[in-house]
């Protein structure tokens, strides 16, 4: 178990390569998807206050 903390550690805290491209296409995938679904400031703001009247 130790050994998968640490993994994970390493992981987090050092620095890795990151592949752009696969980048650039997970971003356009998440900007096809919000835009069959848009939010409005007013949706934000009307979740933002529900949890936090719910959660007290």
């Amino acid at each position: 178990m130790n050994s998968e903390i640490l993994y994970c550690v390493e992981r987090t805290l050092l620095p890795h390569k990151v592949d752009i491209s696969e980048h650039i296409a997970v971003a356009r995938k998440l900007r096809a998807k919000m835009a069959e679904h848009p939010l409005s400031d007013n949706d934000l703001n009307a979740a933002k206050m529900k949890a936090d009247h719910d959660c007290c």
